[in-house]
């Protein structure tokens, strides 16, 4: 993967894709939703009525060498523009001309023996291709062809790339590839992300949804994880089936039971019974959809409208009857009833079922990037935005029918790329509305199924998307920039002065009033310059005065900028109150325009201003001896305007204008009174949306007045003006045809060019790979889905084994005896010091605990043990006893051991060995009794001596002394007193402090000193340091010298 400059992600061989139409099967596709609920693209029969339907366009140029490469889409390519109906039925019909349906199967885990049942039951007449994506292992080779084709009659081949798909047959998605359905045809590319399962079940219905619509089947049997779950909102969001195997009758159901839960499953059967229904499920579906509609129904209609306005609020009143009659018939054929009428009086009495149909009606596909290749274009167009930005000016978008956000999300992650791709201080506001509050709940929790965002380019993934387990959450910086709410694009007025509106396929399903009224709010929501991004079955045919293309293809155009006085009428939901109108701001004229507007009206021919499209913006003067209006629509285009004789005059002249940037002149036309007169078109600067004008003005022919001869002189004077003007005539339509001839060979041009591209594309349709892949190997018999389970738990046993590890050093290093007991009393582990304080060894797992320690110890501790073991097991709190073992002091420990739910299912048994430290507390208390002694001797000794002794710590303070010393001393003495307190030698009295000179107090000074002689107030003092020499002083013992003082 590689990075453009431009900030938009490149990836080889980006497939459009465009919407399906009735003749390929899609017809019916997801309701669109009132107020713009996001929609996925919509199908012919949708979009034929629709006025929005793009037109073909060969006067586009094409696309600039800028033209975003798309960004990765991991997704299923998108099929490319479906063929015409005839074409289409032909390639996907049998041998007998029935439309085929495809079946779509995911499966994982427990996957082949469900296939199996499957297979075996599904009769071989049926209208149906199945393609199976069994998740696999990518590094093995897969043998799943030969196991299934065991199990069925039917053909199963090995899917390969560009395979046709034909009616009873069976294709298996080979390892290492992800499948899906483009046009008629068999996709298969590598995965481009190695996490996530392969192939990818999402991916595969997705595609079959936007291919087949209606047609296409979903199947979800056994396997583990969510896989598919996103792809049945898409087949069911189509109009198609949705199947899920039962959970109970699946090996694994988490894949049913994903698929399940999101409440848009059809049938939830077992395996076999799944294939049984098939038969009857496509008659009822083929019964109830080809029933023409009749009067009764269209009165029914009206009724069912009513009916879930009354319900939800929501009007679908002015949505296109043909698509709320086959939402409701979607409905019909889940309650399998076959008339219309009887289903509306269903819906008015059953409340819940009005609500199941309400929700089919906003059903939507959702996904980040639904067309690569549309939004790789997009993206670039966005870079472009951001960098004319001002400096602080910030970026607005609005996604109206967001559904569940992703398409929000995708277009925040777009600009905040560009902003810091660009180094821009802007910042973004993103508007994400949708009709529906249960989206709109879905949409802000950001949080997303694993392959919903398959699709999105990796960069954008890498940076703006965190993975948790099974789902992904979009970052914060993303989060806290989109603002989502319940609106209603028909009733609620829009957000304004946006930079861009995404408002993909939600148009086409409105009527043709409402899709003009929808495009005139858009544009008044735009900024000048903003951009509008379309669905690739919509254009903007029914307001192309208000938009211009900025990529037709890509369906991405730019708001125009309408002249002064021509604005687009202002929807009801934004217009100002009854009664009030804008402030009008009255602006005081100054004498130079007033002169100027005199003179251009007084001496200025008529004329009028056109724009490149032709169409006239404004008007000077009289114009109407040379313009009128036309019948038919009304309309403003100067060609039109003019007269049938001065149309290719003017045609032609405007052309050449146009394309060469210089003024012309036509002369020598006749007015309709017969009067001569002269065209003069001059080209004028560009206006705000910097596009080329023009000046149009319409001038009196002045030619010199000559008094005529009479006689011959006179005739040839008038035979000479009348060759002169078929000259001039013959000059004019030379000039014409030169125009028209130009003209000619540019269409030409254009339509070699596009016949290139047609066959080129016919080329590549019709290339198919016929040659199938085969192998033999030896081992036939290999279980598929034991690799894919086996892989899964290899991962487990790795766990498994350094936990073992973690635990097995844990016990060897602990320092204690260990033993895990459990409920039964029988011991289920041990450690080396267990074995040999309570004389076990491995031999001892296993049994019960009583019956191995009465073997191997000769004392009461089995019993004592089992009872308080007995105790804690069932409940009790932990407990701890001492026990002389084999001579030795056991201090034991009991606790209890729980499961997760803290409920006890056995005990642990710790057991320390004191013998060591009570032979220590022997000896320490011996030691005290000792030392004890002599301190009560030296006690003795000291108090006999007559001489006032008195012994000091190191920090100066009293320790002992003699009763001698204690006399001698003028109060009372205590320990701990500071020998300031109690000598008062001089030395502290010079000092300044209570130990400023005291000796004692700075050991520092005994440094080669043993002793010294002070004077005190109480005598003459000997002080000795007590210790080794060399080393700080342990004690100092101070003696009074002057016995008589």
């Amino acid at each position: 993967m590689t990075e453009r400059e431009d900030g938009v992600p490149e990836r080889p061989d980006p497939a459009s894709r465009a919407p399906g139409d009735e003749g390929n099967g899609t017809a019916d596709r997801p309701a669109a939703t009132v107020g713009g609920t996001d929609m996925i693209p919509p199908v012919a029969g949708d979009a034929a009525d629709s006025s929005l339907s793009p037109p073909p366009d060969h006067s586009s140029a094409p696309p600039p060498d800028h033209s975003p490469t798309p960004p990765p889409d991991h997704s299923p390519t998108p099929p490319p523009d479906p063929p015409d109906d005839d074409r289409l039925a032909a390639e996907t019909t049998d041998d007998l001309g029935t439309p085929i349906h495809v079946v779509g199967i995911g499966a994982s885990a427990g996957g082949l023996e469900a296939l199996s049942r499957f297979l075996s039951a599904l009769g071989p007449d049926l209208p149906v291709c199945c393609i199976v994506a069994q998740h696999l292992s990518p590094t093995h080779h897969s043998h799943l062809v030969n196991l299934l084709q065991r199990e069925t009659d039917l053909p199963v081949l090995e899917a390969s790339d560009h395979r046709v798909l034909e009616a009873g047959r069976v294709f298996v998605c080979p390892a290492n590839r992800d499948i899906s359905v483009v046009g008629n045809t068999i996709r298969l590319v590598e995965p481009a992300r190695s996490l996530g399962p392969k192939p990818s079940v999402n991916a595969l219905l997705a595609s079959i949804a936007r291919t087949f619509g209606r047609r296409a089947i979903a199947v979800i049997l056994s396997g583990t994880g969510s896989d598919g779950a996103h792809g049945v909102r898409a087949v069911r969001a189509a109009g198609g089936l949705v199947l899920a195997q039962s959970p109970d009758n699946a090996k694994y159901d988490g894949m049913p039971r994903a698929a399940i839960e999101t409440g848009l499953v059809d049938l939830i059967l077992p395996a076999e019974r799944i294939a049984r229904e098939l038969p009857r499920l496509l008659q009822r579906q083929r019964q109830i959809v080809s029933q023409e509609m009749v009067p009764e129904e269209l009165a029914a209609v009206e009724r069912l409208v009513r009916c879930l306005r009354k319900r939800s609020g929501v009007n679908f009143g002015r949505y296109k009857r043909a698509m709320v009659l086959r939402r409701a018939r979607r409905r019909m054929q889940t309650l399998e009833v076959f008339d219309f009428p009887a289903y509306v009086d269903v819906v008015e009495s059953t409340p819940h079922e009005a609500d199941l149909l309400f929700r089919d009606m906003l059903l939507s596909a959702g996904g980040f990037f639904h067309d690569a290749d549309a939004f790789g274009g997009l993206a670039v167009e966005i870079r472009k935005l951001v960098e004319n930005r001002d400096p602080g000016q910030g970026v607005r978008a609005w996604v109206p029918g967001c559904a569940s956000g992703e398409e929000a999300y995708a277009i925040a992650m777009l600009v905040h790329r560009a902003i810091r791709l660009s180094a821009s201080d802007a910042q973004v506001q993103v508007f994400g509305t949708d009709i529906n509050a249960d989206m709109i709940a879905i949409a802000r929790q950001a949080t997303y199924a694993l392959a919903s965002a398959a699709s999105l380019p990796v960069e954008l993934a890498d940076d703006y998307l965190h993975r948790q387990g099974e789902n992904v959450l979009v970052a914060k910086p993303v989060r806290d920039c989109v603002i989502f709410a319940r609106h209603d694009l028909i009733e609620d007025p829009p957000f304004l002065r946006l930079d861009l509106v995404s408002c993909r396929n939600t148009l086409v399903y409105f009527e043709p009033d409402l899709q003009r009224q929808l495009l005139e709010m858009l544009h008044f929501a735009l900024a000048p310059g903003g951009l509008l991004f379309l669905g690739r079955s919509e254009s903007v045919a029914a307001a192309n005065d208000l938009f211009e293309p900025v990529d037709t293809r890509l369906r991405i155009f730019r708001r125009r900028v309408l002249p002064q006085g021509r604005q687009p009428e202002i929807p009801p939901a934004v217009r100002l109150p009854s009664g009030e109108s804008e402030p009008v701001v009255e602006r005081r004229s100054r004498p130079g325009d007033v002169l100027s507007q005199s003179l251009l009206e007084t001496f200025a021919p008529p004329s009028v201003i056109v724009d490149e499209r032709l169409e006239v913006l404004h008007v000077f003067g009289d114009v109407s001896p040379f313009l009128s209006p036309y019948a038919g629509a009304a309309g403003l285009n100067v060609v039109r305007l003019a007269g049938e004789t001065l149309r290719p005059t003017l045609r032609a002249g405007l052309s050449k204008l146009f394309r060469d940037g210089a003024p012309v002149e036509i002369s020598g036309l006749k007015g309709r009174a017969g009067n001569g007169f002269r065209i003069l078109m001059r080209p004028i600067g560009a206006g705000p949306t910097r596009h080329p004008h023009a000046v149009i003005s319409f001038l009196g022919e002045t030619r010199p007045v000559v008094l005529a001869p009479g006689g011959e002189a006179g005739e040839a004077l008038s035979l000479r003006g009348q060759v002169a003007q078929l000259e001039s005539d013959l000059e004019t339509s030379q000039e014409n045809l030169k125009a028209v001839v130009s003209e000619l060979e540019t269409s030409n041009e254009e339509l070699l060019s596009l016949n290139e591209e047609l066959q080129a594309s016919n080329e590549e349709l019709h290339s198919t790979n016929e040659e199938l892949e085969t192998a033999n190997e030896e081992l036939q018999s290999t279980n598929e889905e034991l690799i894919t389970v086996n892989e899964e738990l290899l991962g487990k046993s790795e766990e498994l084994a350094a936990a073992q590890s973690d635990l097995d050093n844990i016990q060897s290093t602990i320092g204690l005896a260990f033993l895990l007991i459990d409920p039964d009393l029988r011991i289920r582990r041990l450690n080396a010091q267990a074995g040999e304080l309570f004389g076990l060894d491995e031999d001892a797992l296993g049994q019960v605990l009583g019956q191995v320690l009465g073997q191997a110890t000769q004392d009461d501790l089995g019993g004592r043990l089992i009872d308080r073991l007995s105790r804690v097991i069932a409940g009790g709190p932990r407990d701890q006893f001492t026990q002389v073992l084999h001579g030795r002091e056991v201090m034991v420990q009991l606790y209890p051991y729980l499961d997760p739910s803290g409920r006890p299912v056995g005990a642990v048994v710790t057991g320390l060995d004191r013998s060591e430290v009570a032979i220590l507390r022997r000896h320490l208390n011996q030691e005290r009794e000792t030392l004890a002694r002599t301190q009560r001797l030296e006690g003795l000794l000291l108090d006999l001596i007559a001489v006032p002794v008195a012994v000091f710590a190191p920090d100066a303070r009293l320790v002992e002394w003699n009763r001698a010393f204690a006399r001698r001393m003028d109060g009372p003495v205590a320990a701990g007193m500071a020998c300031p307190q109690v000598l008062g030698c001089e030395d502290c009295a010079q000092g300044g402090a209570a130990d400023g000179g005291c000796l004692l107090a700075h050991p520092e000074r005994w440094a080669g000193v043993e002793w010294t002689e002070m004077e005190s107030r109480r005598g003459r003092v000997e002080i000795r340091r007590v210790g080794a020499s060399g080393a700080p002083p342990e004690h100092f013992l101070v003696r009074f010298l002057d016995l008589d003082g």
